[in-house]
């Protein structure tokens, strides 16, 4: 039995795995959230938990579990935050906690955060963010899966209306470049917008894979295995 915590299981990704996951019928996924949902599937445990007491929120709510795999999906955006303090307490802050939960476990578990293509190089607070946490990571030794993806493609549940101006745009400009000798350059195959479907079905991947690596960063081509635009 496959027992697997996610975080952010509401998302446009998090919640494609969390769906993904449920199929597979030796697998416990527990999904944290700040209330009750209500689209996930009856084999899916909903944990309510208060993000806000970081560490010792989750281990009040999440007592004596224990984890394979625990998943950190969530993310904000600093519209939607409202401020930087805002948007640090949940791209940064919720994933540290987790991160911290999942080290204090004792059998460790594989550590999968979803971050963004750019957080190696950051530029701008949004991925100055997302490089903190990844820093956090290579410091907390647990084996793990950093998940870059570029351009999402798909359904939020917010509305982002610089991504929804990108989805329409983006997709035609790189079909367009498919033929010419761009297509085959690293830029184009990090740069190329990829659905969430397509990265959910990698992290579902690496949830299963085994763990003959412990240090692993998805990006650009490394989600072909799911859908491209």
């Amino acid at each position: 039995m496959k027992k697997v915590l996610i975080a952010g299981g509401t998302g446009l990704i998090g919640a494609q795995v969390v769906a993904e996951l449920a199929k597979h019928k030796n697998t416990d996924v527990v999904a944290l959230v700040r209330r009750p949902a209500t689209q996930f599937s009856s084999n899916v445990t909903q944990v309510v938990v208060d993000f806000n007491q970081g560490l010792e929120g989750l281990q009040k709510a999440l007592s004596s579990r224990s984890f394979d795999v625990v998943i950190c999906a969530i993310g904000t955006t600093m519209r939607t935050a409202g401020s930087k303090e805002a948007f640090t307490k949940i791209d940064h802050d919720i994933p540290v906690s987790l991160l911290k939960y999942a080290n204090l476990l004792a059998v460790k578990p594989k550590f999968i955060f979803v971050s963004s293509l750019g957080a190696d190089k950051p530029y701008g607070f949004y991925l100055e963010t997302k490089q903190a946490v990844e820093k956090e990571i290579l410091a907390a030794k647990l084996p793990y899966v950093i998940v870059r993806p570029s351009l999402l493609l798909g359904e939020r549940p917010e509305s982002r209306l610089g991504e929804a101006v990108a989805q329409k745009l983006m997709p035609g400009l790189f079909n367009s470049l498919a033929a010419t000798p761009l297509s085959k350059t690293q830029w184009f195959k990090r740069y190329r917008p990829v659905t969430g479907t397509a990265v959910a079905k990698r992290i579902v991947t690496e949830v299963f894979a085994e763990q003959q690596k412990q240090a692993l960063v998805l990006e650009g081509d490394d989600f072909a295995c799911g859908e491209r635009p």
